[in-house]
């Protein structure tokens, strides 16, 4: 008997509009959390006195998303889908009041790490719960509900936090997300089914490549606060050990987190994680820095300021939508321009935002300049996320599925420990004030056109191998 289509109806009608919208919600409160903290950022930091940290604060929250996510599948199994929702909930809230409360920089970065797991548990969640409480045929309909909450948070999350900056209360910013995760896990324990646990059999979890992973990013965080060249030269020498560490342990492990063939420099997934790694920087320097650039170098509003900081995320999505169906002789192309608008949108980026004052016309370069950032890497995005499930050999299927989340994650976790350290090396503490941040972004923009020049060799391989299959 064939399965009849489904209607939005049947999906916001019933019980299912109550599950549709926790499901949403927590995600939204995940997105909600990036950009309005990204939004307050600067105000919040200079609060707390911690300018020489600004970087850890993502990178933090970032590593301990990704060990939520990878924790997913065994919290739900354990705890069932209402347990294990309800307690995310509550820990997201609690590690979000500590984050509000936080007396100084290194409780407030504890915190982060802390609220950093109870999101990546929440918005994981979300995504392992669809096919558990929907019927298969509306989980396109629940998909696409959640991708436009996180348009929704985009839209909400300058507005939001700019209000509280305005009213010269940023720490109301965590107070406003703590009462809407308390609000959700109230809602989650009324209406989230009990006793449904994971449909994938429980595998062993890859504790040493998440507690390496951790260090890794501490090591390369702490090297932007050392002043002394012996200290920066050990920790980076220690850093890179660990990878060293993680690569064998991974590879020869019992316990796996990426697919056979993942670290081999001639594998085609090699090459497309290296794109996904590459192709994040640009967003997570624009969640992290550009906030602050356009504040203090230009003088705007927190809220204008928000809203082209999240421009790059807009173009990526855009880029994403209009060519998810693009057919292989289209995707040859869009390899190749992805390169040259990524120089484009970064060349003007690097003239403008190092330079004080605003107007008409740097509003306008900025703004097209952002999108198009974002539209070079949104227009290939599905076709590697695709191509990571296609090469991955079947039996790693899982773990290739899994990766492409723990690879982003990753990526924003390394990218702003990375980020922070150029930064501090270029000025952004020391001499710090106009100086430094002008020297910051003049640096960080080079540092983004050179990873998109590290994305040539990747993506002409992937182009050869589109060629060699038409």
């Amino acid at each position: 008997m064939t399965e009849q289509p489904a209607r939005w109806s049947a999906l916001l009608s019933g019980k299912n509009s109550l599950l549709a919208f926790t499901l949403t919600g927590a995600v939204s409160l995940h997105a909600l959390t990036l950009y309005m903290v990204s939004t307050i950022q600067p105000q919040l930091i200079r609060i707390l006195d911690g300018f020489e940290y600004y970087s850890w604060t993502e990178s933090y929250f970032f590593i301990t998303t990704l060990i939520g996510a990878t924790l997913v599948n065994r919290v739900l199994d354990t705890f069932g889908a209402r347990r294990a929702y309800v307690a995310a909930c509550l820990l997201f809230a609690l590690a979000t009041l500590a984050c509000g409360l936080a007396p100084s920089m290194p409780v407030f970065l504890l915190a982060r790490l802390v609220q950093g797991l109870g999101s990546g548990l929440l918005a994981s969640l979300t995504y392992s719960m669809v096919q558990l409480v929907f019927e298969k045929r509306l989980w396109p309909h629940t998909l696409a509900l959640i991708a436009g909450s996180w348009g929704l948070a985009t839209l909400l999350g300058p507005a939001l936090g700019g209000i509280f900056v305005f009213l010269q209360q940023p720490r109301m910013t965590f107070f406003f997300i703590t009462a809407l995760a308390l609000l959700f896990a109230f809602i989650s324990a009324r209406i989230l089914p009990d006793g449904i646990k994971s449909a994938e059999k429980a595998t062993p979890l890859p504790w040493l490549q998440l507690f390496l992973l951790t260090v890794i990013i501490l090591a390369i965080s702490a090297i932007s606060v050392f002043d002394r060249f012996i200290y920066q030269a050990g920790g980076a020498i220690f850093a890179a050990g660990l990878l060293a560490l993680l690569v064998y342990v991974d590879k020869h492990g019992q316990s796996r987190m990426l697919p056979q063939g993942a670290f081999s420099p001639g594998s085609m997934l090699f090459s497309l994680y290296a794109l996904i790694i590459l192709l994040s920087f640009p967003g997570i320097v624009a969640d992290t820095f550009l906030t602050l650039f356009l504040q203090e170098l230009h003088g705007l509003s927190v809220t204008l300021a928000g809203y082209l900081a999240v421009l790059v995320s807009i173009g990526w999505t855009l880029g994403a939508l209009l060519n998810a169906s693009a057919g292989a002789r289209k995707l040859i192309k869009l390899f190749m321009l992805m390169p040259v608008l990524s120089f484009i949108g970064l060349g003007v980026l690097l003239f403008i935002i190092p330079a004080e004052g605003a107007s008409y016309l740097f509003l306008a370069l900025a703004a097209a300049a952002l999108l198009t950032v974002g539209l070079a890497s949104g227009i290939i995005w599905p076709h590697l996320l695709a191509q990571v499930l296609h090469s991955a050999p079947q039996k790693d299927a899982g773990l290739a599925s899994a990766s492409i989340t723990q690879m982003q994650l990753f990526a924003s976790a390394f990218g702003a420990a990375l980020a922070g350290v150029i930064a501090n090396f270029a000025g952004f503490h020391n001499p710090g004030g106009k100086i430094g941040l002008q020297h910051s972004a003049i640096a960080l923009f080079i540092f983004l056109i050179l990873a998109i020049i590290a994305t040539l060799p990747a993506a002409w391989r992937i182009i050869r191998q589109i060629r060699a299959e038409i």
